[in-house]
């Protein structure tokens, strides 16, 4: 495998790709090679694919212990393509993938018009699963993250995406099409799907927390969630003012201010 990817710009060139010409043969040995190496490169758009597109799809259908899932897919100008590509290998499993755009390649686009929709679809059951990408995966996380019900987070690795799940019942997988490459991403994305959430009683504790913080905007009063460790109570040097100190203040076990 090392060898062939090594040959991929080769590979890529022998695809004829957007001709028709590419053989299934050639294919196959292309799409395997996304399955087998972390190497950051991988099938081109549906737009460059063009008559290859159904034999790459076909190619691609691998074997997974994945359940088939109804699966969201989203991403401004910078996932644009990364979010193509997976779209791609994700129909070519068998999910049914449900895209929220962007439809076509806008640098003029915000992330948020995308990562808010495939959000409340992920919440609100239309799919079971999402995968968002921006050009870094951050500025989607942030925005999905606002939505009530989602648990958004950016990985670069297949042990936190499937970790992300288990532990901590991630729902949206977000992603960076500027810091990832097609191979790694869809490690990810497979580790993402396969991945289920243990039910662990001390995962359900640390998730009721952090819903919890929900009902507890600032200024609100007592916390629904008891504070376990006091806040340590150290003057702090503020080099900026020549060495003056200004206090951090603690809390009491409570969650009241503490006086000083």
């Amino acid at each position: 495998m090392a060898n062939l990817c090594a040959a991929c710009p080769a590979l890529r060139q022998c695809l004829n790709v957007g001709t028709g010409k590419s053989s299934d043969r050639d294919i196959q040995r292309f799409t395997s090679s996304i399955e087998g190496c972390g190497l950051a490169h991988g099938v081109q758009s549906p737009e460059r694919l063009g008559a290859d597109a159904t034999k790459v799809s076909r190619a691609v259908t691998l074997p997974g212990p994945e359940v088939m899932m109804k699966i969201g897919i989203a991403a401004d100008h910078g996932g644009y393509d990364l979010k193509q590509k997976l779209h791609i290998l994700l129909g070519a499993r068998g999910h049914q993938v449900v895209d929220f755009g962007n439809s076509s390649y806008d640098r003029n686009d915000d992330y948020p018009d995308f990562a808010i929709p495939l959000a409340r679809a992920v919440a609100d059951g239309i799919v079971e699963r999402g995968v968002l990408l921006c050009g870094s995966g951050i500025g989607a996380s942030i925005a999905a993250n606002k939505v009530d019900g989602v648990r958004a987070a950016i990985c670069h690795d297949d042990f936190s995406a499937r970790q992300g799940v288990e532990d901590d019942d991630m729902n949206i997988l977000c992603l960076g099409g500027l810091t990832t490459g097609v191979a790694v991403a869809w490690n990810c994305v497979k580790s993402f799907l396969t991945a289920k959430f243990s039910g662990a009683e001390r995962h359900l504790r640390r998730l009721a927390k952090v819903t919890a913080i929900g009902t507890n905007p600032p200024g609100s009063g007592n916390p629904t969630i008891p504070v376990t460790r006091e806040a340590s109570l150290q003057p702090v040097s503020d080099h900026r003012t020549k060495g003056s100190m200004s206090s951090v203040a603690a809390l009491t076990p409570e969650g009241q201010p503490r006086s000083l």
